[in-house]
């Protein structure tokens, strides 16, 4: 006798079948309620599970995602997912493996965004060019910049018709020139996400964030790869 094979895709909980919409997400990868009837079925506040309730969510899995942009239909995670391997098969355990296992959820932004943002570099740069690496020159290392502190901001875009300014506002930090700028990044992101969290089940990350040099300029290809003192000057010259 064989056991039926579990579906994981579709959103239904036996103990809680008036919260289930019996869905189907796709990159839904676990049995019971898709993320936003969980989310909606322990809401205690019945003008916060309304609001909720009418807030954009992704159709992969359900996730509630505050400010979603006209036309997006996926999360994030559910995108990435959608475009990084074609062989995935919606639904199945343990495709992709908890980030914790094999790094921190930070050090797994900083390493995707440098992956990307170092392709994009080889792509665009002159051959004449040096080739950017992931790691600052020994010059850089050596504290050649004397010691400044430089401030980063990180301020979000309001899709037209939303309030994201008013609902997060600005983060800011000052930072020492020889730190990580891609984790400088983070780390304004991690304090974003604190009110973000509050407000939607999936956290921002760096794939979300467009970066741009002071007056709106857009940076030198790699220089975000570097320290935040290399990534300012690299780009003052521009």
């Amino acid at each position: 006798m064989t056991t039926p094979a579990i579906d994981y895709t579709t959103c239904f909980n036996p103990e809680k079948p008036t919260y289930s919409c019996r869905g189907v997400f796709a990159y839904k990868d676990y049995e019971g309620l898709c993320a936003r009837c969980l989310h909606l079925s322990s809401v205690q506040d019945p003008e916060e599970a309304r609001r909720d309730a009418e807030a954009p969510f992704c159709e992969g899995c359900g996730a509630i995602v505050m400010f979603m942009l006209p036309r997006q239909k996926l999360c994030g995670s559910c995108d990435r997912k959608a475009s990084s391997d074609s062989n995935h098969q919606p639904g199945n355990r343990g495709t992709y493996p908890e980030a914790g296992s094999l790094l921190s959820g930070r050090e797994l932004q900083v390493q995707k965004h440098a992956a990307r943002s170092l392709a994009m570099a080889n792509r665009l740069l002159p051959k004449t060019t040096a080739p950017v690496n992931n790691t600052s020159s020994a010059t850089h290392s050596a504290g050649a910049y004397g010691g400044r502190m430089i401030k980063l901001y990180i301020a979000p875009v309001s899709p037209k018709g939303t309030e994201v300014w008013k609902k997060i506002g600005v983060a800011s930090g000052l930072f020492a020139e020889n730190d990580s700028f891609l984790e400088c990044l983070a780390d304004l992101l991690r304090h974003w996400n604190l009110i973000w969290d509050k407000r939607s089940t999936e956290s921002l990350t760096l794939e979300f964030i467009d970066i741009r040099f002071y007056g709106n300029i857009v940076p030198r290809p790699g220089s975000d790869l570097q320290t935040i003192g290399y990534f300012y000057d690299a780009n003052c010259q521009e």
